[in-house]
Parts: structure tokens; C-alpha cells; sequence
């Protein structure tokens, strides 16, 4: 499964756990909540996170081994526009990139690259 990162750790049900997205040198992986909480406080220009409730998915963005970024999904902000923007759409059927920061040393376009890469793990792992 080209693309996809494995845990370390050994499968007790045959099969290792998909912990991330990407590539040896650009990658996106979860990371612990703490460690994303406390990067888009200092960081993030509102320096504020998403309630605990509405932000569920912590990935950070390593750039050849460097933790450069970090990108919050979750619910929305206002839980009930998801049927305004899809029609039908359920609470649990949908995912909203809450905060995102990376620092100035990234390239162009890592932003894009991350948030690619981040909805590919996410689609993988079916999160509900």
C-alpha cells in the first residue's frame, strides 16, 4: 500500500496499524493531542484551538524528519452547516480541517501537499 505509513508497533489482529501518509522525506502522521494543542496555540495566528468535542484528528507534517506543521480535523465550528453543503449530510459523515499552521521554513505549496495527503490517511482510516 504504496504511500501509507505503518506503526512500529507488532499487530495483535495480523495486520499493523496506518498511522500516517507520505513519502521518506514529506509525510503526515497523528500525533499526540497535547503535542498538536500546544503547537496551534503558540503558533497559529488566533492562538486558540477548536474545543476538545469538535477537534478529534491530530496530524503533524514532518519535512525530512522535522515537525514543520500541524493540521486539526474534526467536526464544524457549526455542526449544523454540514447539510448546507451537502445535502443530507449527518453529523458523522463529514470532516472539517479546523486549524492548520506551518512554519516558514516549509516550501511552496506544502499546504496543499499536507492537506492532500492528510484526506488520503483520513479516507483510509474511515474516521467517525
Amino acid at each position: 500500500m504504496k504511500g501509507y505509513i505503518f506503526s512500529e508497533q507488532i499487530p495483535m489482529f495480523g495486520h499493523k496499524d496506518i498511522i500516517g501518509y507520505g513519502t521518506d522525506e514529506f509525510y503526515v502522521k497523528e500525533i499526540p493531542k497535547h503535542i498538536s494543542k500546544e503547537i496551534i496555540i503558540k503558533n497559529h495566528y488566533s492562538h486558540k484551538v477548536c474545543n476538545d468535542a469538535t477537534t478529534h484528528i491530530h496530524l503533524g507534517c514532518y519535512i525530512n524528519e522535522e515537525l514543520l506543521g500541524c493540521l486539526q480535523f474534526g467536526y464544524a465550528m457549526n455542526p449544523q452547516s454540514a447539510s448546507s453543503v451537502v445535502e443530507g449530510t449527518k453529523l458523522n459523515q463529514y470532516k472539517e480541517l479546523n486549524r492548520m499552521w506551518f512554519d516558514d521554513k516549509a516550501k511552496k505549496n506544502t499546504e496543499s501537499k499536507a492537506i492532500s495527503y492528510s484526506i488520503k490517511y483520513i479516507k483510509f482510516r474511515r474516521y467517525i
